[in-house]
């Protein structure tokens, strides 16, 4: 008999067992997290189905259970939690009970550390937003005796369960120092985070106290200028647009204090987000990161970028992921960053039509010339495994440049001579 068919039924244990702790908890944590493009986004671990080992690991190990999905994916203890019925019957009752158990549980679990929350709500219909709303409520308790240790919200869609909860004047969250919210509101529970670094949001109140305090802003609006004011001293903005396109509003803004600006766009989004460029000025940006996350759509144009470069002499890192670009367009854009040390260029994993395609050999005939951004130490360049690049163009540029560069990746396997 081979050693195969020798194996014992524990021998999946006995694996287990070899692993550290560190990996157990990594595992825990990833199970943890819903999936919410998943059909039944409501599938748990019963945690003492998996192995003693890993369930002691788990239960002694606060940390673990400071990160709070709501509904939740991992169970404890008892059966599982079946899907609802969404129709406030008395298996529903059952359901938000459990919920509000497993809950419970996280909260215990964690001890005194501080706590992340994450209302996901992970589909949509007049059912589901019943049930959701019931759950909340089950919950209003719980959230009350725990928030203090709060230090990360995340709130995905602000229904009226929510923002009763949200709004109740008892609440205060001092740790608070990262929010995800729709809409920003004066609220007692923001008055309270004193601490707070970074938002995620949508829109905000207009008349709201500014936040001195704040770092960081995602700002996913068409309302750019109206927004950042509310941010005197951010440093690092990202910016997305809404997914139902409005016309970019507002004068332009103008910091000082931002150094790194990120800009996320998607095929539907990208002509808002040109125009969201066109409204921001960052003399004393260090960095600019331009993503795109799926099929390209219009190219990008080199003129949106002038706006936010305007006076600046301090880019040192340049970003190009994934978007549609004439070659000319590229390198008026490294034109503008004549201090740049870091320059990172993906190709579009997209087939693109056209003389679009950010890497060409125009742009590797000017990167082998020192002359161009003369003080580049980090160089990255990617591209599809179908563009025909000419291998003789790569050598003479890491040729050129191999005494400067300090880091380059550049994939030589694609470049054919």
């Amino acid at each position: 008999m081979s050693n195969t068919d020798q194996r014992s039924p524990t021998s999946g244990t006995d694996h287990i067992n070899t692993l550290p702790n560190e990996c157990l908890a990594e595992i825990f944590a990833h199970a943890g997290t819903p999936v919410p493009q998943h059909n039944h986004p409501y599938r748990v671990i019963i945690l003492g189905s998996v192995c003693s080992r890993w369930r002691a690991v788990t239960l002694d190990w606060p940390a673990l259970w400071s990160k709070i999905y709501i509904p939740v994916n991992v169970v404890v203890k008892g059966s599982a939690i079946n899907r609802p019925r969404y129709e406030r019957s008395a298996e529903d009752e059952r359901w938000t009970s459990k919920l509000r158990d497993a809950v419970e549980l996280y909260l215990t679990r964690s001890k005194t550390c501080a706590i992340s929350v994450h209302l996901v709500k992970s589909q949509k219909g007049p059912q589901l937003s019943a049930h959701w709303e019931l759950s909340l409520e089950n919950l209003a308790g719980l959230f009350h005796e725990h928030m203090y240790r709060c230090y990360e919200l995340h709130v995905l869609e602000n229904t009226p369960r929510v923002h009763s909860l949200l709004s109740d004047p008892d609440l205060k969250m001092p740790l608070l120092k990262s929010l995800t919210l729709p809409k920003v509101l004066d609220l007692p529970f923001i008055r309270s985070a004193t601490k707070l670094q970074m938002i995620r949001t949508e829109s905000i109140e207009p008349g709201i106290k500014d936040f001195a305090t704040v770092k960081s802003v995602e700002l996913a609006t068409h309302k750019p200028r109206e927004c950042l004011l509310h941010f005197p001293k951010v440093k690092m903005v990202t910016l997305l647009a809404q997914a139902v396109h409005l016309p970019v509003t507002g004068r332009v803004v103008r910091s000082n204090f931002v150094s790194s600006l990120t800009v996320v766009a998607t095929w539907d989004t990208i002509a808002t987000i040109q125009e969201m460029l066109c409204k921001v000025e960052f003399p004393n940006l260090k960095s600019l990161k331009l993503v795109h996350l799926d099929c390209p759509g219009p190219p990008l144009h080199s003129s949106c970028i002038r706006r936010p470069l305007v006076g600046t002499l301090s880019l040192n890192q340049l970003v190009f992921q994934g978007f549609a670009i004439r070659s000319q367009d590229l390198l008026d854009i490294l034109g503008m960053a004549p201090r740049l040390t870091s320059l990172s260029i993906n190709d579009s994993s997209y087939p693109l039509v056209g003389p679009y395609r950010p890497i060409s050999s125009a742009l590797l005939v000017a990167l082998a010339d020192p002359k161009i951004v003369p003080d580049l130490e980090r160089l990255q360049l990617y591209w599809r495994h179908d563009v025909d690049i000419d291998g003789s163009l790569v050598a003479r540029l890491l040729e050129t440049r191999g005494n400067r560069l300090a880091d380059v990746v550049i994939p030589k396997r694609r470049a054919t001579v």
